[in-house]
């Protein structure tokens, strides 16, 4: 591997890696969470850190709801899941990247403090509020799909 390549290499993985200690921190997962929801993984705690460029958290929040909603079975709960330990919690994380006009979105899953699944993706910060929510739809198919228990044969 050359030398430049090697940098990236590394520069790309610290990122991850800063990124899932800054939304899996104790502080976050402390955080009252925004909603619960009835997944196939399980049920599920939700919180974001942040909103996309141009919208209050009120508009980020419903566009996560939105998305996530139509990507699982379960459905929104009325309150968030207040038990002892609900066993997942999932936390959406925005960045701005750079002055290109675009920004990272992240969302973790955690059982308890352990992260079990990840996902990003750039989103312009002109982008529709149909189309963030169709990312977050994309996204908390893959996340889930990734933190669902396997299936005994």
């Amino acid at each position: 591997m050359t030398q430049p390549r090697r940098l990236l290499t590394a520069l790309a993985m610290g990122t991850l890696i800063c990124t899932a200690a800054c939304t899996g921190s104790p502080a976050t997962l402390a955080l009252q969470p925004d909603f619960a929801m009835n997944t196939s993984a399980g049920l599920a705690n939700v919180s974001f850190r942040q909103s996309m460029p141009g919208t209050t958290d009120q508009e980020f929040e419903q566009m996560i709801r939105n998305g996530m909603v139509h990507a699982t079975t379960g459905g929104v709960l009325p309150a968030a899941a207040h038990t002892p330990s609900p066993p997942l919690r999932i936390v959406w994380h925005v960045a701005p990247n750079g002055p290109r006009g675009t920004s990272r979105l992240d969302v973790n899953i955690f059982k308890a403090s352990v992260p079990v699944a990840y996902e990003q993706a750039l989103i312009d910060n002109s982008a529709s509020p149909r189309a963030i929510t169709n990312i977050i739809e994309g996204m908390t198919r893959r996340l889930i799909a990734a933190a669902r228990p396997p299936v005994a044969t």
